[in-house]
């Protein structure tokens, strides 16, 4: 185990932090942006050469994706970690199978003194010199640096001067987490050795093995997978556990192991010397198991060496499950399978085995990859990053590997262990040569790390040089009996003379090396020809805004889209003060804001929050989202407003039936519009799946209850462990809690609480968990499943909803926090037990696996508008039977990022009597935020249909009256949207009409709305033509939006408290829409009854009813009273928070129509653009 040297490293680098901090971070962030940068790097060198960390700071390093770019990799074939490494992903050496190999180059060295020669530096120029002056494809490979060294004596592994890679601190410090891997994988191992010999001190042999062995919920036992490795290993035949006798009981179960003959260690990536001899095992509890043992520094860890010589993934979990940790007391040997563990070092291990993509000063790539201790192992990189490195470069292309320390060491190694295993032979082999070297070995004095050079080493002496070189010469020798060439690189210093050079060349010749060459790349990098290169514009660094060019009339949405090249969104972040730490990119335009960023933003003013709601609307829908994405652009690209538009994933039935996609439309769009209404960044997807598990569940519980006695479900449920006892596991304690049951073990359990805890006895007819699927489809809205003969006869009826509808999309949108979505989850109820208790998804056992199921999709998604605004697309719940509301975490986490005078925009859907009065009673009480402005989004056109006007049809051509100027017929219709600006001002905010204009409307119809709107007390009433214009036809509307924003005076106040009864709140919101009175049919009744049972009339109201009226009636336009609003039913969406009362018959599951919008979607395969997408 290293120790930290009196002479450290540690203060030097103390200070050069500082430097990097300070130095490197503003040089990054002035120089031109890394993407689009010329491939190779021409370096500007200065004598005497500056130290390597001020030279590493000097260059800005590209983008590692160009780096890749000049070896083929698409980003398909690695992962980035950070800008400047990625790692390259296994599967590339399978499609590169075939293909002819590069040449292959091994550098080693002569006996090296104390201060290294420069092998690392020299590997470095090297492909430098081959790559950005001699025009040669060029991989470098390398060892992983151990941070032992760094922060000791030796310092860092990158190179040195002008041949380095970089950036330096990144190579030296994590890299991209192998040693840490190694270490977790070497570490566990080694905790199993001494606890297995603790566990086989204290039991039998019948114990051992059947806690090794323990039964399963049939009480049956059998062997793991891996446990048929020992088998095979003791020649025992047997498959079952019962069939072995006695004596192979004992065989198996018992390792045995001698505690002298352990040579496994723990590792630790410090230099400790303290740590070289310890003692485990003195703890009370260990029984008297005292040992001594130490700690080796993680890079001589004999997973490390595995790692090097691994060829696949296969063939390391054979190598680490042979790792032999020690001896039995008969002498047999003991591995990592015997203890079980071979399988999970490989998952520790399996992100380690690609190699880390780096580059050099001048912008070669390297492999970094594995790092074993060069003394007790092989000390040579990985064949893995060689292989493919190879295959990369190509034929004529060049591969250069470092072995580690001299050619005795490391090229033997590399020869005779290395290329074994690879099967690859080298053409050339390096060996590094200094003069200080040589004239150490001919004589020279002691060369002592830390002390000044002695005067020999820096005056002229050839005869010493000449001395010393039969240490190159038998290097050059052993070297060349492995049937390659050898060349021999003259590492050359500045106090090294033209005498000196030339009696090691002669030397080297006359050893039989095939040439001797000078060097002084540390100087100079790879000094030679370089050539310019065209610069692209590079993607990143565009205008924060962008400004449209408009055309009339206006183009189809896709084609607009199309026509702009969307920012990078990366730069959308820097809008918002987003670092690279704070999102995970989907691609290059679109990004997952991760959750903590709103605790880093905790005690923040937020911005203005605005909810854009509209009229009652047509079956055409009245701009609702394109008005929001203008009035963003407006403010952002216009009124150099800090905002945020915060909207709803769209579910893809609607994009591929008949209302097509909601990315907004014209010219204030989400962009790129399809990434926006296909798959997005999978969260309708993860809802999808994690509904489909509950539904499972809930059906396959009643199977298994229907099949099994009380104890034997019982016991399967909490099946034993390797000591033969039971317990619960830790999501089963909820359950046990919600039945009053205080026992922690089953074993406690009466009979009567086994039946309690074990039966949900669900009642089938009760079950509102429906399964779902994104897309349109009629045919599952009604089905029966269970109709196999295995089921038994447990044939029920059900259906499919859309994804959208599902409560697990409200539970995400109504969230506030991980923990707050885990408990929504399992209190989600699925159905009713038979004695009319509530059955929740905890009790069912799921909740947690739920949880794990929705914990990226609870990272919005940032995305951005056509003019580069900022967009959260984040949860898009069902505005008939849900709440219609983007997430309340997409809202607070924009809120803060806009901050004090910047604006959150987000829209609700529907109208306002369904999308804003739930964003007001539902969202608001759960958020605890409080809108400054509502928005009522009407266009001329709706408001005719509510004035009388003919019928609006989809898919068919508007009448005349909607075409033609009709002032009467417009005024008559503002009662439609008169109420809703009432209703909307009820809650205390200010209200701010957007009339959406359209080609057809007429300057009078246009100032008949206004004095409607100011009339029935709208702070203001607005034109539009954001559609045609972009941000531009919005400022008025921004302008309005933010007076109306800084002169909200009054508190929030919602429409009914929490504490009135169903009925209360139920009626409250009827009265809104203009009812006399609410009707409740005998199962509304029943129903209400039995939520008030359960405890969940506290919830609020999520009326479920057309969003085409006031009423229940569709047909019953402008603003109806008097009439009774029916209430068919009454369901409850207990996780997401509210009772749900159906008015009239709500369709879960939309069909398509004769002519579905997918008729007109396709992909253009000459550019891979899509077409046709509304």
């Amino acid at each position: 185990m290293y120790n930290i040297m009196s002479q450290s490293m540690v203060p030097h680098i103390t200070l050069t932090i500082d430097k990097i901090s300070n130095f490197k971070w503003r040089e990054r962030v002035k120089k031109p942006p890394s993407i689009g940068l010329p491939k190779m790097r021409k370096l500007e060198v200065v004598s005497p050469v500056p130290a390597d960390i001020d030279i590493a700071n000097s260059v800005a390093p590209l983008h590692i994706s160009e780096i890749a770019k000049q070896l083929n990799l698409s980003p398909d074939h690695y992962d980035l970690y950070g800008k400047y490494k990625a790692k390259v992903l296994l599967p590339v050496i399978d499609e590169l199978e075939g293909r002819e190999d590069g040449y292959y180059v091994v550098v080693g060295g002569i006996t090296p003194t104390p201060l290294g020669e420069g092998k690392s530096t020299t590997t470095v120029g090297l492909c430098q010199a081959l790559g950005a002056f001699l025009d040669k494809k060029v991989v470098t490979c390398l060892r992983q640096p151990s941070q032992g060294p760094t922060f000791g004596i030796k310092g860092g592994a990158a190179g040195g001067g002008y041949s380095q890679v970089i950036p330096m601190d990144e190579f030296n410090l994590h890299l991209t987490g192998d040693i840490h891997a190694i270490t977790a994988a070497n570490n566990l191992l080694a905790a199993a050795i001494d606890a297995r010999m603790f566990h086989e001190s204290t039991q039998s042999d019948k114990a051992l093995f059947n806690r090794l062995c323990p039964a399963d919920k049939e009480g049956k036992r059998k062997f793991s997978a891996i446990m048929f490795r020992r088998l095979e290993k003791l020649g025992i035949t047997c498959t079952k556990p019962e069939d072995l006798t006695p004596e192979e009981v004992t065989k198996f179960a018992r390792l045995d192991i001698d505690p002298a003959s352990i040579t496994w260690r723990r590792v630790m990536d410090v230099n400790d010397r303290f740590l070289r001899k310890i003692s485990v095992g003195q703890g009370p509890d260990e029984k008297g198991m005292v040992r001594e043992t130490a700690f080796d520094i993680s890079v001589a860890s004999e997973i490390m060496a595995v790692l090097a010589l691994t060829t696949s993934l296969a063939d390391m979990r054979e190598r680490l499950g042979k790792m032999v940790v020690g001896n039995s007391k008969a002498g047999d040997p003991v591995t990592a399978d015997d203890l079980g563990l071979g399988g999970a070092l490989t998952v520790l291990m399996k992100d380690a085995i690609n190699p880390t993509l780096m580059q050099t000063l001048e912008g070669t790539p390297v492999f970094v990859h594995a790092g074993p201790f060069a003394n007790i192992a092989h000390g040579n990189s990985s064949i893995i990053a060689d292989k493919i490195a190879l295959k990369l470069v190509g034929p004529g292309g060049f591969v250069i590997t470092e072995a580690g320390f001299g050619s005795d060491i490391g090229t033997e190694k590399f020869m005779n262990i290395k290329c074994r295993y690879s099967g690859l032979k080298p053409h050339c082999a390096i060996i590094v040569a200094t003069i200080r070297a040589l004239k150490m070995h001919g004589g020279g004095p002691q060369v002592v790390a830390g002390r000044p050079l002695d005067h020999a080493y820096l005056t002229e002496n050839v005869p010493l040089v000449e001395a010393g070189c039969v240490n190159l010469a038998r290097h050059i020798a052993n070297t060349k009996a492995y049937g390659v060439n050898v060349v021999v690189a003259v590492n050359m210093f500045s106090t090294d003379t033209e005498a000196e050079i030339n009696a090691v060349r002669s030397a080297s010749l006359a050893a039989g090396a095939f040439d001797a060459v000078l060097c002084t790349h540390h100087a100079h990098g790879g000094k030679g020809a370089w050539r310019e290169r065209v610069k692209k514009p590079p993607s990143i660094g565009l205008p924060k805004m962008r400004k449209l060019e408009v055309v009339s009339p206006v183009p189809a949405d896709i084609d607009i889209a199309n026509s702009v090249a969307p920012l990078h969104i990366s730069e959308i972040a820097k809008q918002l003060n987003l670092s690279p730490d704070h999102y995970d990119l989907y691609g290059k335009y679109k990004a997952k804001v991760l959750l903590p960023v709103i605790d880093e933003l905790e005690g923040r003013e937020d911005g203005y929050y605005v909810v854009v709601g509209g009229i009652t609307p047509t079956p055409l829908g009245e701009g609702k989202s394109t008005t929001t994405v203008g009035l963003c652009q407006a403010l952002g690209a216009f009124l150099d407003k800090k905002v945020v538009t915060c909207l709803r994933q769209p579910s893809q039935g609607p994009t591929f039936g008949i209302k097509g996609g909601a990315a907004g439309g014209g010219y204030s769009q989400v962009i790129p519009m399809d990434e926006f209404n296909l798959h997005l960044t999978g969260d309708i997807h993860a809802i999808t799946a994690a509904n489909n598990l509950l539904a499972a569940a809930i059906d396959a519980r009643m199977f298994h209850e229907s099949t099994q006695s009380d104890k034997a479900l019982f016991n399967r449920l909490c099946p034993a462990d390797k000591e033969g006892k039971r317990k619960f596991s830790a999501i089963m304690f909820r359950r046990l809690e919600k039945l009053g049951i205080t026992c922690t073990k089953p074993e406690d359990l009466t009979p009567e609480e086994v039946t309690k805890f074990a039966r949900l006895d669900i009642d089938p007819a009760s079950i509102t968990w429906r399964r779902v699927m994104d897309v349109n489809d009629r045919f599952l809205r009604k089905i029966s499943v269970g109709q196999g003969p295995d089921e038994k006869g447990m044939v029920r009826e059900t259906a499919f909803d859309i994804s959208v509808a599902s409560e697990i999309m409200a539970v995400l949108a109504l969230t506030t926090s991980l923990a707050d979505m885990r408990e929504r989850l399992g209190k989600m109820v699925v159905g009713n037990s038979k004695a009319g208790d509530p059955v929740t998804a905890d009790d069912l056992g799921l909740g947690g696996a739920l949880t794990v199921l929705m914990k990226d999709a609870i990272n919005p998604t940032l995305m951005q508008t056509l003019e580069g605004t900022p967009v959260f697309v984040h949860a898009g719940p069902f505005a008939n039977i849900a709440h219609g509301n983007s997430s309340i975490i997409a809202d607070k986490i924009a809120l803060k990022l806009v901050g004090p005078g910047g604006f959150v925009i987000t829209e609700a859907g529907f109208g306002s009597d369904i999308g804003t009065e739930k964003f007001m009673n539902i969202k608001c009480r759960y958020s605890g935020l409080k809108p400054h402005c509502a928005i009522i989004v009407a266009t001329i056109r709706a408001l005719k249909m509510h004035g009388g006007g003919p019928q609006v049809v989809a898919g068919r051509p508007l009448d005349h009256a909607y075409l033609t100027e009709n002032v009467p017929l417009v005024e008559a219709g503002c009662v439609n949207l008169a109420r809703h600006i009432a209703n909307t001002k009820a809650y205390g905010v200010n209200v701010v009409v957007a009339v959406n204009m359209f080609s057809t409307d007429t300057e009078a119809e246009i100032n008949a709305v206004r004095s409607a709107s100011l009339a029935a007390g709208a702070f203001d009433a607005v034109l539009c033509t954001h559609h045609a214009h972009g941000g531009k036809g919005a400022v008025d509307l921004g302008i309005a939006v933010q007076k109306a924003c800084e002169s909200v005076t009054q508190p929030l106040k919602f429409l009914y408290p929490l504490d009135s009864s169903i009925k209360e709140k139920i009626e409250a919101i009827a009265r809104s829409y203009g009812a006399s009175g609410v009707d409740y049919s005998e199962q509304a009744e029943k129903q209400i009854e039995m939520y008030t049972k359960q405890g969940f009339s506290n919830l609020p109201i999520c009326m479920a009813k057309t969003q085409y009226s006031f009423s229940d009636n569709a047909s019953a336009k402008g603003a109806p009273s008097g009439f009774v609003l029916p209430i068919r039913d009454v369901r409850g969406s207990i996780g997401a928070g509210f009772i749900y009362p159906l008015v009239g018959t709500m369709s879960t599951m939309p069909g398509l129509p004769t002519r579905p919008c997918f008729y007109d979607i396709d992909l253009d395969t000459a550019t891979g653009r899509v077409i046709g997408l509304s």
